[in-house]
């Protein structure tokens, strides 16, 4: 069975128009945390995910990063209380949608992290 690639259950605040005006305007906190995007909007508001990833420090300014290159359209994030944290995040988020444009596997924030999924 393929796994469903939406956002809903991974506590994940979602379907936001990827534009700096909608980040600004959800993403306040200078936080770190991990986010989820996609180039659909279903009629029921959820994102099919295209590709999962994560800010350590800044999570506005790499959605921005992503807005300013307008490959997806939409976005759901979540904060995260600490680098090691939004790198966990990020290996769930990767391990459950699966068939991702994302290249590679998350890479560890350092050395002694390891994947909560797969251990690497």
């Amino acid at each position: 069975m393929e796994i469903r690639k939406m956002i809903i259950n991974h506590g994940l605040d979602g379907d936001h128009s990827l534009t700096s005006w909608a980040i600004e305007l959800k993403v306040r906190q200078r936080s770190g945390g991990a986010y989820a995007l996609g180039i659909e909007l279903l009629p029921n508001g959820e994102i099919p995910v295209k590709y999962v990833g994560r800010a350590d420090h800044d999570l506005n300014n790499r959605l921005k990063e992503h807005a300013s290159e307008g490959r997806y359209k939409y976005f759901a994030f979540i904060y995260c209380a600490s680098v090691v944290a939004a790198y966990e995040k990020e290996c769930e988020l990767y391990h459950n949608f699966g068939n991702l444009d994302n290249a590679v596997h998350p890479i560890k924030p350092n050395p002694s992290c390891k994947c909560p999924h797969c251990g690497t």
